[in-house]
């Protein structure tokens, strides 16, 4: 079993990665790859540090990891001939290895934050990878990562983008309440967007590291819950979850988890630790 290895904390995403599929299977390293990636993008704790390659996210270990996975006799990989140049690579979870994801890492899935989005997005990747085919998630994944286009264009995205969140942070700022939680809520969320995405692009310039494009995605989607909570009704005292604009803050505060998430697993920032952290955060310190 995996549980004395040193690499469990990121084989395992093999396996689980695997659980989502119907039929405990996948086809493609390129889908697994895919897979992997996504389910890292929106906070599960997927160890893997992908870089870019073939304008996509990849890690030559997910492979072996499932190798080694497969001696352990919790999966199985074969070779499905095709019609082009290489085989396809099959993996197929085995009864032992779903068991080893229930009985190892459900509790692990259950005791994370943002559930009901976090199940959401869940099913989002299921439905993708059983509804499009493999060149049609490609296609979409490496849009919205800004992989499908030239490094400079990517570059010039991000800077706009970090433009766009600081004019967010200065119009949070001017609005602020120093007793309103959404306040501290929205200031502490666009500024560690700014910070992470901005450290990303310049500790990764030049290299072929995934973290930016991953980081990008969640900033975008932090500045579209950020403008939906802008010029709000200040409140001295609101439980995540509870309050008005609950629905809004808890986007906000699930894609600051991904960012801190991906920032602390790519050496950029260090991440803040919960929502009521926020209240000593200041200023982002790079690791």
């Amino acid at each position: 079993m995996i549980l004395e290895d040193p690499d469990e904390a990121r084989a395992w995403g093999v396996l689980f990665a695997l659980s989502l599929r119907g039929d405990g299977t996948i086809s493609g390293r390129v889908t697994l790859n895919k897979t992997l990636a996504l389910l890292q993008r929106d906070g599960f704790p997927i160890e893997n540090k992908f870089i870019t390659k073939d304008r996509g996210p990849y890690d030559r270990l997910i492979h072996l990891d499932a190798e080694d996975l497969e001696k352990q006799k919790l999966l199985e990989i074969n070779e499905k001939t095709t019609k082009r140049e290489r085989p396809t690579t099959i993996y197929h979870l085995r009864d032992e290895g779903l068991g080893e994801v229930h009985r190892r890492y459900s509790a692990r899935i259950e005791s994370m934050p943002y559930q009901r989005i976090f199940r959401a997005h869940l099913e989002e990747i299921k439905r993708r990878f059983s509804e499009y085919t493999t060149p049609e998630i490609v296609d979409k994944v490496h849009h919205e990562l800004l992989m499908d286009i030239d490094e400079d264009d990517a570059h010039r995205e991000m800077d706009d983008l970090v433009t766009d969140l600081m004019v967010a942070q200065d119009e949070a700022e001017t609005d602020r309440n120093r007793t309103c939680f959404i306040c501290l809520n929205l200031l502490g969320s666009l500024d560690f967007a700014v910070t992470s995405l901005s450290q990303a692009v310049k500790r990764t310039h030049n290299t072929n590291s995934s973290s930016k494009n991953l980081i990008y995605f969640n900033a975008k989607e932090s500045l579209y819950w950020a403008q939906k909570l802008m010029r709000h009704e200040h409140v001295r005292y609101s439980r995540p979850g509870e309050g008005p604009l609950a629905g809004f803050r808890e986007q906000l505060g699930y894609r600051l988890f991904c960012t801190e998430g991906l920032s602390g697993r790519y050496e950029i920032v260090k991440p803040i630790r919960d929502e009521l952290s926020l209240k000593q955060y200041i200023e982002t310190v790079p690791i």
